[in-house]
């Protein structure tokens, strides 16, 4: 009993030490900031869960919605750690979201070849703009005394830029998969 004990404060101590003292609330929180090490360990357990297979395709949506907010939180709490609004981020992410999720369901039997090649150079180019953000957000320096009031403009209302971006999202996945000659339904 006494090895369980000493295992699971082990296991805490390095979660508190990779996230901070957050609670699993706080990953849905937009106030506060984060620094690089805890960006990095949060964008790194959502890409791990986002590689998560699920057969259902609303599971697949809700658990996409819920990381997509996590992310936007994630963001906006890491810009204010460097005293930025985090708009370009955010916008950015947005477009990585809708060309991701426009891919969502396209297999390997295309019919259409010019469909296919953009599909392709869309998730690469997509790829390298996530990549990019990742990078630069992990390493930006942190400001001493950063202003805890800033955010962006376009998540004055969380909710409602992630219900509309997810409606966009499923537009943008059904009108790709209709002209690669997909039926997803």
């Amino acid at each position: 009993m006494m090895l369980i004990q000493k295992f699971s404060d082990l296991f805490h101590k390095i979660l508190e030490n990779m996230f901070g003292a957050q609670t699993l609330m706080s990953f849905f929180s937009f106030e506060g900031k984060i620094g690089r090490n805890q960006f990095f360990f949060v964008m790194v357990l959502i890409g791990l869960c986002r590689q998560t297979l699920f057969s259902n395709i609303l599971l697949k949506y809700i658990v996409g919605l819920l990381l997509f907010y996590i992310v936007l939180a994630t963001v906006q709490k890491r810009c204010r750690d460097f005293n930025s609004n985090g708009t370009i981020y955010v916008v950015l992410y947005s477009v990585v979201l809708f060309v991701f999720a426009s891919n969502f369901f396209v297999t390997e039997h295309v019919f259409n070849r010019i469909v296919e090649n953009i599909r392709i150079m869309m998730m690469l180019v997509a790829s390298i703009i996530s990549v990019i953000i990742f990078i630069t957000l992990s390493y930006k320096i942190s400001k001493p005394n950063p202003d805890m009031n800033l955010r962006s403009p376009l998540l004055k209302y969380p909710l409602l830029y992630t219900a509309v971006c997810w409606v966009l999202a499923i537009c943008a996945t059904l009108t790709v998969n209709h002209y690669a000659g997909v039926t997803i339904f």
